[in-house]
């Protein structure tokens, strides 16, 4: 089955194709400038979701039990890609703007988080450091370091 539907005033075009178990729809935006194109190929899925006017673009991929999301925004300066392959997990989540990276990954029954905000870099002082310079110590160190020291 091939169902094309075409609107030349408002510059929209959708394609919606069967062949077999693989099915492809594509629908197309010109005024707005959106894209949006869904693929099925037997158990692989892609769908690519695209805003030119907004500046966003997004994709869907399956590909039997390995899975891929990216997710882009060129206006905000974001990016998220999502992707599973078997087990592992990996997700990346980026914001230009506001200078944050999170990486989330997940390889088997092991899971690594690291979260990263390139702004925020706020170093905090260890509770032993606060103590000794609450106790009159004008540097913080412990008196067994200044014990040693002498």
């Amino acid at each position: 089955m091939v169902m094309v539907w075409l609107w030349y005033g408002y510059g929209m075009v959708m394609v919606w194709l069967w062949y077999g178990y693989g099915m492809v729809m594509v629908w197309l935006w010109y005024g707005y400038g959106m894209v949006m194109v869904w693929l099925w190929y037997g158990y692989g899925m892609v769908m690519v979701w695209l805003w030119y006017g907004y500046g966003m673009v997004m994709v869907w991929l399956w590909y039997g039990y390995g899975m891929v999301m990216v997710w882009l925004w060129y206006g905000y300066g974001m990016v998220m890609v999502w992707l599973w392959y078997g087990y592992g997990m990996v997700m990346v989540w980026l914001w230009y703007g506001y200078g944050m990276v999170m990486v989330w990954l997940w390889y088997g029954y092991g899971m690594v988080m690291v979260w990263l905000c390139g702004d925020n870099h706020i170093k905090e002082e260890r509770p032993s450091t606060v103590r000794h310079k609450e106790e009159g110590n004008k540097e913080g160190k412990s008196g067994r370091y200044l014990r040693l020291k002498q």
